[in-house]
């Protein structure tokens, strides 16, 4: 035992450790998002945003309901304009975050019980202030409709705090830990494919599972528990059920990020592959974008990427406090998924040549 544990810090973790790109590539980039990302959505929500009312109406109705919009804590009513046009410039000029259009039959429509139409309109690449709009708008109906009338009762299960910051960071963490995983472990193995393997490809491929695991299951405790406290992020995971698919996630991202590392010419491409897959993960994973909207063609192919079935699990067992049972398909696709990997490095690894005739040892 003694001699197989220096055989790997001899041939596998001392050559990590003297990889410096690889280890800013980790350490720089889990630490660093740990803190940048988070940043923006702090505030949770948005409040006392600045609103202008168009009244086409002008009745008591329409009176009572721009009141209730101006009593909502998301919005403040700062201006009353005559026609949709005044506000397109104000917008512009963020002098209001939105606008909100009454029109004629706004009476009519809700005293005869019909659904009212009103129109919101806000910048939508400010999305906490364009939720405030439209929060404050939801709020101007619930206070104009008579109480047996608007009996509304919103009850958050998971997201308590109803902000972006529970519903982005998570999502995003989990694709950061892939993300540096794959660019630490393939600057490593294109390192190693460089110096050549003094090992089997079996016992290669091992070393490479139990020193990445090493170093990442510390860095997705830190991330799932440490951060998720200090962000105020609500978590719901039993330890075994968040051990086993964050196992899991590990595993096949290792040897995903090993067989790239493998297959490319230049350390470079490595690099290039993790910052130009990053969008189409993130759009594809269904937390920003809807997946229903996405081409299965796209979908069926970053499918074979660690990252969407890890997100999905990590999200439901983190987040909604899920079973093994509800993410059984997710993980048996990422065990599928760590199969395939680590024979496609084994056949990797035996079809290099200049690796082939540079093995040595008892390993071999």
């Amino acid at each position: 035992m003694q001699h197989l544990i220096k055989q790997w810090f001899e041939h596998e973790l001392a050559p990590i450790l003297a990889n410096k790109a690889a280890l800013f590539a980790i350490f720089g980039g889990v630490l660093g998002y740990a803190i940048l990302y988070p940043q923006p959505y702090l505030n949770q929500q948005a409040y006392n945003v600045p609103v202008a009312v168009i009244d086409h109406n002008t009745s008591q109705l329409s009176r009572t309901f721009i009141r209730a919009i101006d009593a909502s804590p998301n919005t403040q009513v700062t201006t009353h304009l005559t026609s949709i046009h005044e506000a397109r410039p104000l917008i512009e000029q963020e002098a209001i975050a939105g606008v909100i259009y009454i029109p004629r039959d706004f009476t009519r429509e809700l005293v005869a019980i019909e659904q009212p139409s009103i129109v919101v309109a806000a910048n939508a690449a400010y999305f906490l202030e364009f939720s405030a709009v439209a929060k404050g708008a939801l709020a101007g109906i619930e206070g104009t409709l008579p109480t047996d009338e608007s009996n509304l009762s919103e009850i958050a299960l998971f997201d308590t705090h109803g902000g972006y910051l529970n519903y982005v960071v998570p999502a995003v963490f989990i694709l950061i830990l892939h993300q540096t995983l794959v660019l630490g472990v393939s600057l490593i193995a294109f390192s190693q494919k460089q110096n050549g393997f003094n090992l089997s490809p079996l016992v290669t491929l091992v070393f490479r599972l139990a020193s990445m695991l090493v170093i990442y299951l510390p860095l997705s405790a830190f991330y799932f528990y440490a951060c998720f406290w200090f962000y105020d992020i609500h978590h719901f995971a039993s330890l075994g059920s968040l051990l086993l698919a964050t196992s899991l996630f590990l595993l096949a991202t290792i040897l995903f990020g090993s067989l790239l590392g493998y297959c490319v010419a230049k350390a470079e491409h490595a690099v290039l592959w993790v910052l130009f897959s990053s969008i189409p993960l993130v759009f594809s994973a269904g937390f920003i974008w809807p997946e229903h909207l996405v081409p299965d063609l796209i979908v069926n192919l970053l499918n074979l990427v660690p990252a969407l079935s890890s997100i999905d699990a990590l999200l439901k067992i983190n987040q909604m406090g899920a079973s093994i049972a509800d993410v059984s398909q997710q993980l048996l696709w990422l065990g599928g998924l760590t199969a395939l990997y680590f024979i496609a490095c084994l056949i990797r690894i035996s079809t290099d040549e200049p690796s082939t005739s540079s093995m040595k040892g008892e390993y071999r």
